[in-house]
């Protein structure tokens, strides 16, 4: 595994290059084809990917409904991914057990992934408590910064609607 490209991760940031060879004892390798679902939404996993080559579309469900009251369930494109930074997902799979994927990613390109399953995690920090502390505390930075990203949504679709229902009034 390409120890050079590996500690591009933002999930190894603050590991010297001993440290990341002590991690790549613990990462599998996976490789999809185009078109190929890497993780489906609501589907229980325990795996986090590395993002090493290629490039990745994530989608969430929404769920619309109709004024004749009848629903329509499409997926939405949130974000695309490529290798370029090595970016990671799956990491709510690292932390808890039986944790349902929050949107489906599928690849747009033949990729290939660094694999952490949650067991190998769980043995890695055991053995070696300051790379494990180190990953936690990249993953808690990444998810700090998704919610940060979600609460401004958040209040903009809020703001937004309550414009909507104040001039239709």
């Amino acid at each position: 595994m390409d120890l050079k490209a590996l500690s591009r991760c933002s999930l190894f940031d603050g590991l010297n290059e001993e440290r990341l060879k002590v991690v790549v004892g613990s990462l599998s390798e996976k490789a999809y084809r185009a078109g190929e679902v890497i993780v489906q939404e609501g589907e229980v996993g325990d795996e986090l990917f590395i993002l090493m080559e290629g490039e990745v579309q994530i989608t969430k469900s929404l769920t619309l409904l109709h004024h004749s009251g009848e629903s329509d369930r499409r997926d939405k494109s949130l974000l695309r991914l490529s290798a370029f930074a090595h970016p990671f997902f799956g990491e709510m799979s690292l932390i808890g057990k039986d944790f349902a994927r929050s949107a489906t990613v599928t690849s747009l390109t033949n990729t290939e992934f660094a694999v952490l399953k949650r067991k190998d995690f769980l043995r890695l920090g055991e053995k070696h408590q300051d790379i494990g502390f180190a990953i936690i505390y990249n993953i808690a930075r990444v998810l700090c910064d998704r919610l940060r990203k979600a609460n401004q949504d958040i209040l903009k679709l809020t703001t937004a609607f309550s414009l909507a229902l104040e001039t239709g009034r």
